[in-house]
């Protein structure tokens, strides 16, 4: 009993030696010194230029806190703007004890002036398809990069033979988190066709890390106005391929959209069990988000319950009413996905 005692206390103290050196490294590092290198690595790995606009920050405490001054990622050289993304605001702070029992704890994600850009040319080439790694002489700056680097390198690999020996699997929490100002579109280069989502605010908070995650959204896609609030629960464990619990509602284009159940294998999109529920004054106030025109045919209302995964689904459970007509029963689908 007495040599058990003794091995337990030893790895304790193994465990936090390890900590204290790797937050003592962490400390000693001068990231303004990385900036450069990091800017020629993605362009090395991507071909596009990455503009650190004021370089960026970093607190080690308890917490790691790193806060770019803002940055830009330049476009496909047939791009219809000089910039693929741009971004203001960027706060990522990742409690730093959780890190060695193989969880990534994100106490707080504060992002603000997201602009994204996503498009295709008239061949259909997307702007997200990076060209081959740059086959140049790498110049001073990439050539230092694996050296910059090296020293973050060494400090991932023994937390992560910490995480392999303690046989726990890694999970992601987010406690908080805070999007304001962004814009995500995507222009179809062969149609000309546009769509935007414009997000006012996009608040997520949890009270602990085991804590339902509570989320609300006001946006705005293709100009219609939309709102969310709800809960997910099981965010932490989405990543070792946990489930995954929702209770939503949504209003948009005079609907109100409400989803509540679970998806066991996320991941894989199978394992779907959630009741869903629908109503809403005339489908003709969905035009906007449709797209195209829809017709009135007074207040309609839909319920159902879907479950499946993959390429099967059957909805049980369902009630539709639209203006004077009424439909219930069960219906099965097999869906054939084809990626564009």
């Amino acid at each position: 009993m007495k040599r058990w005692i003794i091995a337990i206390a030893g790895v304790a103290v193994l465990g936090i030696v390890g900590a204290v050196a790797g937050w003592v490294t962490l400390r000693s590092i001068d990231w303004s010194e990385y900036e450069d290198e990091i800017v020629a690595v993605v362009r090395d790995v991507t071909g596009r230029q990455l503009t650190l606009r004021d370089g960026f920050e970093v607190d080690v405490g308890l917490t790691l806190e790193l806060t770019p001054g803002g940055l830009r990622f330049e476009n496909a050289d047939w791009g219809s703007r000089p910039e693929m993304l741009t971004l203001e605001y960027l706060a990522l702070r990742v409690r730093l004890w959780p890190l060695l029992f193989g969880r990534v704890e994100l106490s707080r994600i504060e992002l603000r002036g997201l602009d994204v850009l996503l498009e295709t040319n008239g061949e259909g080439r997307p702007n997200w398809a990076f060209g081959e790694p740059s086959a140049k002489p790498p110049d001073d700056a990439a050539a230092a990069a694996p050296e910059a680097l090296e020293e973050l390198a060494n400090i991932e690999q023994g937390v992560d033979r910490s995480v392999e020996d303690s046989g726990l699997p890694v999970s992601m929490v987010i406690r908080s988190a805070v999007i304001e100002d962004a814009i995500v579109a995507y222009h179809d280069g062969k149609t000309d066709e546009t769509l935007e989502l414009v997000i006012d605010r996009f608040e997520a908070e949890a009270r602990s890390a085991s804590a339902p995650l509570h989320v609300e959204l006001a946006a705005r896609y293709q100009g219609e106005p939309l709102e969310l609030e709800g809960t997910l629960e099981g965010v932490a464990e989405l990543l070792a391929g946990g489930p995954l619990a929702a209770r939503l509602e949504l209003e948009a284009g005079g609907a109100a959209l409400a989803l509540e159940g679970t998806v066991e294998h996320p991941l894989e999109q199978s394992g779907i069990d959630l009741a869903l529920r629908a109503e809403g004054e005339s489908l003709a106030t969905l035009s906007g988000l449709a797209g195209s025109p829809l017709p009135d045919l007074g207040p309609y209302a839909v319920e159902l319950r879907l479950r499946g995964g993959g390429a099967e689904f059957q909805a049980t459970g369902l009630s539709l009413t639209l203006g004077s007509t009424a439909v219930t029963g069960d219906v099965g689908a097999a869906v054939a996905w084809r990626m564009r």
